[in-house]
């Protein structure tokens, strides 16, 4: 199981590793590129020595890099610009490149994404595109005809499917063969009023244990395919504060495994 890096989002890389060895996790996600503009994230470029310390982390502590984030493609966005950051994830020995949708031309959008996949390809990484109730791309219909046009994968987090408005049937609907992997977190079955403010909210900082809340969480795991990759991702400031780090990065791994053995 693994744990992404939202959950800890602004702690150093370095830090995060050890903290998700200790946890009990096997495998993690990094922040190799920022989810806003403003948002610093550290230099892990190959050859910089930040890199080197983060490549020495995982060796030592044998954990698997599940994804590396957050990849908004943009109606400017030159997807070519990020071959850098790809060649420093692919070095990590990362499989999928997070990717969420902010470009209202959809066709101007699949170009992008079947750039991105052309550029992944020879590293080794396949593109997973995230819906998510504020973005351009929020449905998993949307996301599915995308991906499979574009060549790439669709990554289900369970409280963005259903803020976004879809279901466990709409899970079912789709070829098993587009989905890449799952994040898992739980939160009330009802959502907030406010879009998107309260949702981005939630989704970053209010998140559920799965098991915790009131979405149908074993009903999904059921319509999935059993082979999927599943990691955590349940950011908590309240729980953080309660019981510290470690034993939030436990909890959600212990609620997590209890909900679907």
């Amino acid at each position: 199981m693994g744990i992404e890096y939202l959950t800890f989002v602004g702690m150093p890389p370095e830090e995060f590793i050890l903290l998700a060895a200790e946890a009990g996790y096997g495998a993690l996600g990094l922040r190799l590129h920022g989810a806003d503009p403003d948002e610093t994230v550290p230099d892990l470029r190959v050859g910089r020595p930040r890199h080197r310390e983060v490549a020495s982390r995982l060796e030592d502590t044998g954990l698997a890099v599940l994804d590396i984030e957050v990849f908004a493609v943009k109606a400017a966005t030159d997807v070519t610009k990020w071959e850098p950051l790809l060649e420093s994830g692919a070095a990590l020995g990362a499989q999928f490149v997070n990717v969420v949708a902010d470009d209202p031309d959809l066709a101007r959008l699949t170009a992008s994404l079947h750039t991105l996949a052309d550029i992944c390809r020879p590293l080794g990484l396949t593109p997973a595109l995230e819906p998510m109730a504020w973005k351009t791309v929020s449905r998993l219909s949307v996301a599915s005809k995308i991906a499979g046009e574009a060549g790439i994968r669709v990554q289900l987090d369970t409280l963005h499917l259903h803020r976004a408005g879809d279901t466990v049937d709409d899970v079912r609907a789709l070829d098993p063969s587009i989905w890449s992997y799952v994040q898992w977190s739980d939160a009330p079955a009802i959502a907030p009023s406010d879009i998107p403010l309260e949702l981005r909210s939630e989704g970053r900082s209010a998140r559920l244990a799965p098991g915790m809340g009131g979405l149908p969480l074993q009903e999904l795991r059921n319509a999935l395919p059993a082979h999927l990759l599943w990691a955590t991702e349940v950011p908590s400031a309240s729980n953080r504060a309660r019981v510290g780090d470690l034993q939030h990065a436990r909890d959600v791994r212990e609620a997590t495994e209890a909900l679907f053995r």
